[in-house]
């Protein structure tokens, strides 16, 4: 495992920079200055530190629940590298989630992804009735139409600007390559369900190329359970050793991550310090924000803007930064996410065996056809009988939640719950609703990219302004995920350490 950059030897002339934003990468490229010796300010317009990085507590039995990032991923070495450093616990998340793992679509339940092609509730081709046969199921499809392209992918993990060879990923939207690949409507369907159709607005709006990079350097995102055997983990040098997790969460909340860095930056902290005006010069920055007491102007040598795009473009940038660059923060969209949490009785539900018996099995997940898309139990690695069940919902099925009164939301998502998990607990206590379109300082989730949109952005997201240098997931190569936002806040923070 990777370990983020210990204490570095302090550089030549100390200098001051201001740090906008302490969502995870402001606080990674913050700490990284500090510990090599620079005067580091960090304004930040919440009252917490975090960003997008949020853990929702308060409910029965001391459990929390996640508005924001959720999964460690295995593969996630740096983010791994800062829970060492902090002392922060992981709870892996089973791999085994057979009998957890439920499909939904056409008003019809599929409680395992290796069920062959007549178990599903759409009409498929030969091709692809072959694919899924011999406990395959869905990720037949997958190896059918995504392996060579992913294999393709993955040879360009880190790219800043879109090589040749992929470019024609990026002109279609994830519907069009599978139309291209030869997928039937069917199939479309199937594999939109859950993972695809969770970015942006969906399969037929979403860069195709975007989602295959984010899966040729994930592996295969978490959320996407497929019986844990669609990315089994590499082999363990003891065979008989059960493997080792492909994913964690943070044991006792992600929010266990900005605390940790905020305490190592005592002092260096302002909150409530909401950015209104960035004034990039020849020699230096400066930076007004919004305080209770009023405007506050500071200047520095360097700025490290951590602000996501869709909160910048409503900041005054005087004299402007370059044509790409300011058609980038205005243009880039944030993906609509809204997500309601139902504090259930129970974290199981019936389901049926097939013979007349019924037995009890732990809600883990389901991707489905309905409003609430992604169905989730972020209590699954918590202890106790009681639990709580997420409805997660993007783009214009998150708008069309987020209309609702609050407690609309409430009945909807328990709706949705009782067809998709007959049997499970009665909601115990009021639930808990975050629609990140609402929250003035993230205004959205996670970014994406249309078609064409790699191709006009990638070269300019990340690069520096004179003065002033760019972090945030959206200018990593993994956007969406707390290891993209690390990354980018240490590249940053590299720049401006590295800068005459």
């Amino acid at each position: 495992m990777t370990t983020p950059p210990a204490p570095a030897t302090s550089v030549a002339r100390p200098r001051k920079v201001l740090v906008l934003g302490a969502g995870v990468a402001g606080l990674a490229a913050a700490l990284r200055l500090r510990d090599a010796g620079l005067d580091v300010i960090v304004l930040e317009a919440r009252t917490r530190p975090g960003g997008r990085v949020e853990t929702l507590r308060g409910f029965p039995n001391d459990l929390h629940a996640e508005a924001g990032a959720f999964f460690v991923n295995a593969s996630h070495v740096v983010l791994r590298g800062y829970c060492t450093r902090f002392n922060i616990p992981l709870a892996p998340i089973p791999n085994d989630t057979a009998g957890m793992a439920v499909w939904f679509c056409h008003q019809s339940r599929v409680a395992d992804s290796t069920t062959p092609a007549a178990g599903w509730p759409v009409t498929l081709n030969a091709a692809e009735q072959q694919a899924m046969a011999g406990g395959l199921g869905i990720l037949g499809l997958w190896k059918l139409y995504l392996n060579a392209a992913l294999e393709e992918v993955g040879k360009f993990p880190d790219f800043t600007d879109v090589p040749e060879a992929l470019r024609r990923y990026d002109e279609v939207s994830v519907s069009q390559f599978f139309q291209q690949q030869g997928a039937t409507a069917g199939a479309i369907e199937l594999l939109g369900l859950g993972y695809f159709d969770l970015w942006g607005d969906g399969i037929e709006q979403v860069s195709a190329l975007m989602v295959l990079r984010d899966l040729a350097i994930s592996v295969l995102p978490p959320h996407v359970k497929m019986s844990g055997a669609a990315a089994a983990p590499p082999p363990a040098a003891d065979p008989t050793a059960p493997p080792p997790p492909l994913a964690y969460t943070m044991a006792d909340g992600n929010d266990s991550l900005p605390k940790a860095f905020a305490a190592h930056l005592a002092g260096c902290i302002r909150f409530e310090r909401a950015v209104v005006k960035i004034e990039p010069g020849p020699a230096g920055v400066a930076v007004t924000c919004q305080s209770e007491s009023g405007l506050e102007r500071l200047e520095a040598d360097y700025a490290i803007c951590a602000m996501p795009f869709s909160t910048l473009r409503f900041v005054m940038i005087e004299p402007a930064m370059s044509p790409a660059k300011m058609t980038a923060i205005a243009d880039l969209p944030n993906t609509s996410v809204c997500r309601v949490f139902l504090p259930l009785s129970s974290k199981q539900w019936s389901m049926s065996s097939g013979a007349g018996t019924s037995t009890l099995v732990e809600i883990d997940t389901a991707s489905t056809d309905l409003r609430s898309q992604w169905l989730h139990n972020p209590t699954l690695v918590q202890p106790g009988p009681v639990g709580i069940i997420e409805a997660y919902a993007a783009g214009a099925r998150a708008r069309a939640l987020a209309a609702m009164p609050a407690d609309q939301r409430y009945a909807a998502a328990a709706a949705d719950i009782a067809r998709v998990f007959p049997g499970s607990g009665s909601p115990i206590a009021t639930g808990v609703t975050k629609n990140w379109d609402d929250d003035p300082w993230a205004r959205g989730g996670y970014c994406w990219f249309r078609p064409g949109d790699m191709q006009r952005f990638m070269p300019v997201l990340a690069s520096p302004e004179g003065r002033v240098h760019f972090a945030g997931d959206h200018t990593s190569a993994s956007p969406g995920w707390m290891e993209g936002a690390l990354e980018s806040g240490l590249r940053a923070a590299e720049e401006v350490i590295a800068a005459p």
